[in-house]
């Protein structure tokens, strides 16, 4: 039993950096597309992190690209930057699990 337990925890400590992603980025984007925070960080970080991700992740997804637009959003996931209307430049820094 504890070695299940051992496991899991390892398990779920290998994940978690993976869906960690830049706070001040996400309350930019947050204001930005009238999202919560919680619900950037699932469209940008890692959708199954999140408990909601299966009733609501397409249509979040759907909001947040109307929202900064097609072009941004596009390069914002491949870890370039863009810069909102407001003229805040926002840059997603997505943590590899081997940064630990």
């Amino acid at each position: 039993m504890k070695a299940k337990i051992a496991g899991l925890v390892i398990a779920i400590a290998a994940v978690s950096p993976a869906c960690a992603t830049d706070y001040t980025s996400v309350k930019a984007l947050s204001a930005q597309t009238g999202l919560s925070e919680r619900q950037v960080r699932m469209v940008v970080g890692c959708p199954p992190c999140y408990v909601e991700y299966l009733t609501s992740y397409d249509r979040t997804r759907e909001k947040f690209v109307k929202a900064i637009g097609k072009v941004n959003y596009d390069r914002l996931m491949s870890g370039q930057p863009i810069k909102l209307s407001n003229g805040e430049e926002v840059q997603l820094r997505v943590a590899q699990a081997d940064e630990r």
